[in-house]
């Protein structure tokens, strides 16, 4: 990815709402002591290199989480990284803590695929245009995935004819 000029983010693993929902391993979970988020932070990103950023994978839980935000966000900043809050939870905290201590960060307008549905997605591209008409931008989370990129493929047209440039994240940090 960073061959082709790719932005590489740290997709981070963080512990959820409900014993039903699994964030897969090398998660931060709520349980763990400072170190061991620190030690876990270090390997997931160690796993994904020349990230440029990170942003929370499910997280619900752990984004409402003060203290294990600061923790991690303060680690993020030393590295010279950025964040993404994906806003799993209305009472994330994610964002305002990394802005309070200098790390360069957003937080998303729409999250693209949390349904693999090509239909769902374009749906989903149609509410980024208008809120980055609207607001002269909008951040967009979505994974790779066959089915995001098929959606976004056949949107591009969309993006132009609206006059919409795609960036990547760090042209739009605050």
């Amino acid at each position: 990815a960073r061959k082709l000029k790719y932005e590489v983010m740290l997709h981070l693993p963080m512990e959820p709402h409900g014993s039903l929902s699994d964030p897969g391993s090398h998660a931060i979970l709520s349980t763990m002591s400072d170190d061991q988020m620190l030690r876990q932070l270090s390997e997931d990103l160690d796993a994904v290199p020349h990230a440029a950023g990170v942003n929370n994978h499910m997280g619900s839980l752990l984004t409402e989480n003060d203290s294990a935000m600061r923790v991690l966000l303060e680690e993020i900043h030393k590295r010279g990284l950025f964040f993404i809050d994906s806003r799993t939870s209305s009472q994330t905290v994610a964002y305002s803590i990394a802005k309070s201590i200098g790390v360069k960060s957003e937080d998303r307008d729409v999250f693209l695929d949390n349904k693999p549905d090509i239909e769902y997605i374009k749906g989903q591209i149609n509410t980024a245009i208008r809120i980055a008409k609207k607001r002269g931008e909008a951040t967009v989370i979505g994974h790779a995935k066959a089915q995001t990129a098929a959606a976004i493929r056949e949107k591009l047209s969309d993006f132009e004819k609206e006059g919409i440039e795609l960036v990547t994240i760090s042209g739009v940090l605050d």
